[in-house]
């Protein structure tokens, strides 16, 4: 995926004459697919005997996305 540049100039007016152009304002910004991050890299789960549970932790962040609904399947 890649992102888009985009570059526009937006004329300022003062006290609604739109006859004459008070300053332009030059805006450049990058868009991007929205995406979901994690806060590692990799998880690595400690050894553990039989029987006994090993955990771990992560945060899922929400990078563009504006309403966000996880579900999990764990097998």
């Amino acid at each position: 995926m890649t992102t888009d540049s985009y570059e526009f100039v937006i004329p300022v007016y003062i006290d609604d004459d739109m006859s004459v152009v008070y300053q332009d304002i030059s805006i450049k910004g990058e868009g991007a697919w929205p995406k979901i991050l994690f806060d590692r890299k990799q998880i690595i789960l400690p050894i553990v005997p039989l029987g006994f549970e090993a955990r771990a932790t992560f945060k899922i962040i929400n990078d563009g996305y504006e309403n966000l609904n996880l579900e999990v399947n764990i097998p």
